[in-house]
């Protein structure tokens, strides 16, 4: 699961098929929540658990030092598969690392649910599945990129295929390789 937190001033979020379908909060969290194919119900707890404890909001001395509870501030989820794009095999998005609908629907739920029960108060969502018009009023700006689990790997964009080859330097400036130093092969000159 990924999500990125946009602290705002106001934000809103409407079908793109019917303008005035508006959902809108005042000062709080934009948050743009996607659901990826392996996530469970413990991972988006864990995750709705961090997003209410995060401490982004303005304190009195003007420091990110309040969480959403503390701060009285609102918050509006957002489902969004494309935060899950792959690119590792070109400039074409994959989106197969994105849950399928019918399971990412239920985790999104549970999510906001979750969110809900942390801060105390009702969380407004965009409109699962549709064409979307997300208006917000960037604060700071302040926005930050959540993972669970937290050791997901970066994006594919930075992740490159790499072999590594252990290699000895042996004295002559020469390069051998092999498997647990066993049966050494001539690499050729270092560089």
């Amino acid at each position: 699961m990924v999500v990125v937190v946009q602290r705002v001033r106001e934000a809103s979020v409407r079908r793109k098929a019917e303008p005035n379908s508006p959902v809108s909060i005042g000062r709080g969290y934009v948050l743009l929540v996607g659901v990826a194919a392996e996530d469970t119900e413990s991972d988006v707890r864990r995750l709705a658990t961090q997003v209410s404890k995060v401490r982004l909001m303005e304190d009195d001395q003007g420091r990110m030092g309040l969480s959403l509870r503390e701060a009285g501030a609102e918050v509006l989820a957002v489902s969004q598969f494309t935060l899950l794009a792959d690119f590792a095999k070109g400039n074409r998005p994959s989106f197969y690392k994105a849950a399928r609908s019918d399971a990412a629907r239920p985790l999104f739920e549970l999510f906001v649910r979750e969110l809900e029960r942390e801060i105390g108060r009702s969380v407004p969502t965009g409109f699962f599945g549709e064409d979307m018009e997300v208006r917000l009023s960037n604060d700071g700006p302040v926005t930050v990129v959540l993972y669970e689990p937290p050791a997901l790997p970066a994006p594919s964009w930075s992740m490159r295929s790499v072999r590594i080859r252990p290699c000895l330097d042996v004295p002559g400036g020469r390069v051998v390789t092999g498997v647990k130093f066993a049966e050494l092969r001539d690499a050729g000159d270092p560089v």
